[in-house]
C-alpha cells in the first residue's frame, strides 16, 4: 500500500510540474522530404529547432549534394559555415520543381564526394532573420519557405531531387509522451519489486 500512495505523489508531482510548463512549450518541426514528380516520401528528413534546420540522410548509398532555399519572403535569408561548398550551386535551380526553372535564393553545392552528406550524417543550416521559430515554421507550413535537396546514386546510380514538406509536432506532445513513457517504466519497476 505505501508504493502505491509514493507512486500516487510522483505521479501527482509529475501532472504539477507538466500543466506549469506546458503552456511555456513551443513548436518544433519534423520536415520531410518529398520525391518530385513521384510525390512519394524518401529517407530524408529534417529539424526546424532554434532557426536552425538539421537535415539527414537515412538512405544507404545516397549522397546530399545540393540545396537549395526558395523565400517567398525576401527578408528571410539563411547560412552555411561548414566546408567544401559553392554558392550558388550548379545549376543555381533545382530542376523540376518550377516550370520554367526559377534560380533559388541560396542554394550551396558539394561538388567533391568527400564533402557531400552521405547515409547517416546530417548538415545544419541556420537562418539569421528576424523570424522566431514558430514564425519559420509557419512559413514553411505556407510553403513560402521550400527546400529542395538534389540527391546522387538515389537508385542505381540515378539522381533525384526533392523538396520539403513541414509537419508541426507541439514540444508539449514530446514531453507529454516521455512523461507517460516514465510512468510505464516506473509502474513496471515497482511490480517487479512487489
Amino acid at each position: 500500500m505505501k508504493k502505491a500512495i509514493n507512486f500516487s505523489i510522483k505521479v501527482g508531482l509529475y501532472l504539477f510540474f507538466l500543466a506549469l510548463f506546458l503552456p511555456q512549450c513551443g513548436l518544433a518541426a519534423l520536415i520531410n522530404f518529398k520525391l518530385i514528380g513521384g510525390g512519394g516520401a524518401g529517407n530524408y528528413y529534417g529539424t526546424l529547432e532554434n532557426n536552425k534546420l538539421t537535415i539527414y540522410n537515412q538512405k544507404e548509398d545516397s549522397l546530399l549534394a545540393g540545396f537549395y532555399f526558395y523565400f517567398e519572403n525576401k527578408d528571410v535569408n539563411v547560412n552555411y559555415s561548414g566546408a567544401g561548398f559553392k554558392s550558388p550551386a550548379t545549376p543555381s535551380f533545382l530542376p523540376e520543381l518550377y516550370a520554367p526553372p526559377k534560380k533559388a535564393d541560396t542554394s550551396f553545392g558539394f561538388s567533391r564526394p568527400e564533402y557531400r552528406i552521405g547515409y547517416g550524417e546530417s548538415i545544419t543550416f541556420e537562418f539569421n532573420n528576424d523570424f522566431d521559430n514558430d514564425e519559420l515554421l509557419k512559413l514553411f507550413m505556407d510553403d513560402h519557405i521550400m527546400v529542395g535537396i538534389f540527391v546522387q546514386d538515389y537508385i542505381g546510380g540515378e539522381s533525384a531531387k526533392f523538396v520539403s514538406s513541414a509537419v508541426p509536432v507541439p514540444a508539449s506532445i514530446v514531453l507529454l509522451m516521455s512523461g507517460l513513457t516514465g510512468m510505464i517504466w516506473m509502474r513496471k519497476r515497482l511490480k517487479r519489486e512487489e
